[in-house]
């Protein structure tokens, strides 16, 4: 990576001279990571012509930090990877209105609505369409527009390949380009395209030097041919001239392109899974530096941010990660890689710990007590763990916290609930109702069967709608482990074996189930499950200890709902898909990421269901690698895909030790986006808590509880609040989830005196009314609102 980084360097500083001593020589860096390190490493004067060619446009600077796995983005991390490139833009008078993708084959169809809605009008994209071979129909139909969600779009380009320059001969000499040019406009010479220019998409492959050669040759193949001229440019050239010739042309096309390439992050899921957790503790964090008035530590955000869309950018490790996974070059470039799950797991943790504590301590209590903060926008009630000021663990039942606000429980008052937490080594018999080799456990809202014979849940009974929410016939039970060794054609099946215990408590406020078993190469697999009192929620934490193989192996946690004819809805950054609709043409449709929840709905049944800890799944059976023929949505059978190492190159070849997969689901009988989304997120963001010293008065003491910040109607939710990158006060953004065009209407903290809305990077539009501390702002279906708050 340091030698990959040396190199762009060199590359923009030849750039430089080429611009120089070429008066049409334009170069374009790859991502905004590029420019970074360049003027985070290069001498002023360098830095200096750099910013002045890339003012002039001669040098173009892209607006999406990394070639990012959008699909294993979170909501809030896919529109900061485009902050850093406009902060740049912005002190320095650079064009901000084009992003590029580089390799990566596929992105989310939200990722046009989040390029729109910063200011970015077109996209590029060069496609590597290794293990994603049917994702080629777009090729043909480019330009094209690539509409959101919230109906935005951006002109795009999809290309076959990043390095037209290499492929076509420019980057050798004027015969070779003859040749491959005349090649390369063959494939527009047809009458479906009407456009009388293509765009030929980058210059070189993977990490590779600049040369004069190509600066040379385009200079004398432009004086010696008068057609077709060979324009070098940043690209909105070619955009605006399609768009002023032939604007009534040009088609449109909506959806998402799935997830061929974040199947990788699979192969290491114990650091994905910091990840993703980590990016919840960010927003988290944000939201109690930002409400409690403490010095805002932008800095710390913006390393942790970095560090995370580090970790969710494509490139994973060395070429040869697979075919010799024991070399110094892939062992180097894997600890390069981990570092930045590691880094935004410490970081994050430690801003939400000292936001917390921040927080806390801009709350006065009359007597000692124990603060419980909601990170939501809602309501919510949960199982609170806090140590206490003698360092003593407590738990208790926590309700009824106000949404983005806090409440007081003084510890005299709750002192007949707080209880100490049972020992890790606490077990009992199963205290349900046995069946000869099966035991049933029940709460107010289901039944839950386990086989203790084989280790499975049979069954999940839903008490209020009269509903088994398992398919019977499935062999792997709810939340069964399998475990796939071999690949394709060669893949075998293997269940939980061999002996199994099943073990259960009866703790305040639930009942938590325990299996242990094993399978093949997974020689412990502990699976606890959470029958809670008072909320309709069941917990499936699971933790297994698999041995390493360079074999092809995949791992999942089954979940076989109960439907015959389903309609599954997943949550994507930014969005919704439902996958028999909301799919482009050859999309990925063997497997998809998910961020806050899927839903699997009939007539008369929903469930929703949610991946703490992984983003990968799979609808209705194990991913066969069947690329030609996407899977058909035949049941509801959901997997949870927790582990693979099925790539060739890249990414990791093994992984071995202890991982923790948590799942969680509810059910009711009719599918709501809101529900959906307030359980998914709920799930995610815990309440936090921490313990407050009284001040043994009743004097200047704050309410024993508040809300902050509050947004109506119920479809719009609080995404983020957090300090302005640029201005002085917050920014507060919205996000509409039930696919209506909403008028949204925010009630302010204390003490606000002016609003702007802004584009997503935070570029203030236009000044809002505020009156009685409210404000209104109009969002499109699944559309996005930033607010900055003075």
């Amino acid at each position: 990576q340091e030698r990959v980084i040396r190199l762009h360097n060199h590359n923009i500083s030849l750039a430089v001279e080429l611009c120089q001593r070429y008066p049409n020589f334009v170069w374009n860096t790859e991502a905004a990571w590029v420019e970074d390190n360049y003027l985070s490493l290069m001498p002023a004067d360098k830095k200096q012509k750099f910013l002045a060619f890339a003012q002039q446009g001669r040098i173009g600077c892209q607006a999406i930090y990394g070639n990012m796995l959008t699909g294993i983005c979170s909501h809030e991390s896919l529109i900061r990877a485009l902050y850093y490139a406009y902060s740049v833009a912005r002190e320095h008078r650079i064009p901000f209105d084009i992003a590029m993708s580089s390799d990566v084959p596929t992105q989310v169809g939200t990722l046009p609505m989040v390029l729109a809605g910063a200011g970015i009008r077109y996209f590029s994209a060069g496609l590597n369409l290794t293990r994603a071979n049917s994702f080629n129909i777009l090729f043909d139909k480019s330009p094209f527009y690539w509409r959101g969600p919230d109906g935005s779009k951006v002109l795009t380009w999809f290309a076959d390949a990043y390095a037209k320059a290499t492929t076509t001969g420019l980057t050798a000499d004027l015969d070779r380009a003859k040749e491959g040019i005349e090649a390369f406009l063959r494939r527009y010479d047809r009458e479906d395209y009407p456009y009388d220019a293509v765009l030929g998409f980058g210059g070189y492959w993977d990490n590779q030097p600049l040369k004069e050669d190509l600066a040379k040759t385009v200079a004398e193949w432009n004086k010696r041919y008068a057609y077709p001229k060979i324009i070098l440019c940043r690209g909105p050239e070619f955009f605006e001239y399609i768009e002023a010739s032939f604007k009534d042309k040009i088609p449109t096309y909506s959806g998402d392109g799935g997830a061929y390439w974040e199947d990788g992050a699979g192969s290491s899921a114990r650091e994905t899974a910091l990840v993703r957790q980590s990016k919840e503790n960010l927003i988290s964090a944000e939201k109690l530096y930002s409400l409690c008035g403490e010095e805002y530590p932008k800095a710390e955000f913006r390393g942790a941010w970095k560090s995370a869309i580090l970790y969710d950018e494509h490139t994973w490790g060395a070429h040869c990660s697979i075919s010799e996974p024991k070399s110094q070059q892939t062992v180097r470039q894997w600890v390069y890689k981990a570092q930045f799950a590691y880094k935004v797991a410490r970081e994050s943790k430690t801003l939400l710990q000292k936001g917390l504590k921040a927080f806390a301590a801009r709350i006065k209590a009359p007597r000692d007590s124990i603060l419980v903060f909601n990170p939501l926008d809602v309501p919510a009630s949960g199982l609170v763990r806090v140590t206490d000021n003698r360092s003593k663990v407590l738990e208790f039942w926590a309700s009824d916290i106000p949404g983005i606000g806090y409440k007081l429980f003084p510890l005299s008052d709750v002192k007949s609930e707080v209880k100490c937490l049972p020992s890790a080594h606490d077990t009992s018999e199963p205290e349900g109702q046995n069946l000869s080799d099966k035991v049933r456990f029940e709460n107010a809202f289901y039944r839950l069967e386990v086989d203790c014979v084989r280790g499975v849940v049979t069954s999940l009974y839903d008490k209020e709608l009269s509903r088994e929410l398992v398919d019977r016939k499935s062999s792997h039970g709810l939340n069964g482990y399998i475990y796939a060794s071999g690949y394709g054609r060669e893949m075998r099946i293997h269940g939980t074996a061999g002996k199994c215990i099943v073990t259960s408590q009866r703790l305040p406020y639930r009942t938590v189930v325990q299996i242990t078993t094993s399978a093949y190469m997974t020689p412990e697999i502990v699976s606890e499950i959470i029958l809670w009192d008072l909320i309709k929620r069941v917990d499936f934490n699971n933790t297994i200890r698999k041995k390493g193989t360079y074999a092809k192996e995949a791992g999942y946690f089954v979940f076989p709902f109960a439907f015959e004819n389903p309609q599954f809805r997943i949550e994507v950054p930014n969005g919704i898909i439902q996958p028999d609709k909301d799919m482009l043409p050859g999309a990925c449709m063997q497997w998809y990421c998910t961020q806050d929840y899927v839903s699997i709905s009939d007539d008369n049944c929903t469930v929703v269901w949610t991946s703490t800890d992984t983003p990968l799944i799979t609808l209705c059976d194990v991913n066969h690698e069947t690329f030609s023929s996407p899977l058909p949505i035949a049941n509801g059978h959901l997997y949870a895909y927790v582990f693979n190492n099925y790539w060739y190159t890249n990414y990791k070849a093994s992984q071995s030790g202890q991982f923790t997969f948590r799942f969680s689901l509810t059910s009711r009988r009719d599918y709501d986006h809101v529900a959906a989304s307030q359980f998914g997120r709920s799930v995610r963001n815990p309440l936090l808590a921490y313990p407050i010293t009284g001040e043994n008065s009743t004097q200047h003491t704050s309410p024993m509880s508040a809300t902050l910040l509050s947004v109506n109607p119920r479809n719009v939710v609080v995404q983020a609040v957090k300090a302005a990158e640029f201005e002085r006060g917050l920014i507060i953004r919205l996000r509409e989830v039930s696919g209506k065009e909403t008028v949204a209407s925010l009630t302010l903290p204390p003490g606000v005196r002016k609003i702007w809305r802004c584009n997503l990077v935070e570029e203030t539009m236009s000044k809002l009314d505020i009156k009685n501390r409210r404000c209104q702002v109009q969002i499109g279906p699944y559309g996005l609102a930033t607010l900055l708050l003075q």
